[in-house]
């Protein structure tokens, strides 16, 4: 059921009143009143509609599986390469110069170029379900919030190609490390024939 009807004081949390033998509704278009400047239109009005339901609700009922994005500038509509299904409203998040999005489906993080749709990379988070997205403002980290209370931290720089692969790996393993190898366990894992070095500079040798 698509309900038009302008309450007094527009407020798109409420409920429509129905039609007598109706008990649900799907789109309520709630104003005619809706500030055409923040929408970016030239009309003294906008029309402003809420959907009754999720967007995976929305998504089922239209037979979506993706999204699509609109360059504002451009009036150009850009298809993501890959489909994602959303899980939420929480579930996107752009990064401060706009370069990045990233977008939040059953198990995994998507990370897409935000001017191409094009796939950038992709973060397995092993079946969580993603209730929040947020880029922190140096733009290269992505805060991810779970379904389990985890809170992960994806660190972007890595993708990027000036960035030293091997020293940021060493810096991972080191902080997880309470002491340098042994002299026994450098030449058990390393060689007796590779002479000994500290490979954590911050760590305790023996």
């Amino acid at each position: 059921l698509l309900v038009a009807q302008y309450p007094l004081e527009p407020n798109r949390d409420g409920n429509p009143m129905l039609p007598q033998g109706f008990t649900d509704w799907k789109i309520w278009n709630y104003t005619d009143k809706g500030d055409n400047t923040e929408f970016g239109t030239g009309s003294g009005g906008v029309y402003l509609e809420v959907f009754n339901g999720t967007p995976q609700d929305m998504g089922e009922w239209l037979g979506l599986n993706a999204f699509s994005l609109l360059d504002r500038n451009s009036g150009v509509v850009i298809h993501p390469n890959v489909a994602v299904e959303i899980n939420g409203t929480q579930s996107f998040a752009f990064n401060s110069d706009i370069t990045y999005l990233a977008a939040a489906g059953d198990g995994s993080v998507f990370l897409l170029d935000a001017a191409t749709g094009e796939e950038i990379s992709t973060l397995n988070i092993g079946g969580r379900t993603v209730y929040s997205l947020s880029f922190m403002t140096d733009s290269d980290r992505l805060v991810i919030g779970t379904d389990d209370g985890t809170v992960l931290v994806w660190d972007l720089s890595i993708l990027r190609s000036a960035t030293n692969v091997d020293l940021m790996i060493k810096e991972v393993a080191c902080s997880q490390v309470s002491q340098n190898f042994s002299i026994d366990q450098w030449t058990q894992f390393i060689g007796a024939d590779v002479p000994y070095v500290p490979t954590c500079p911050n760590a305790p040798a023996p």
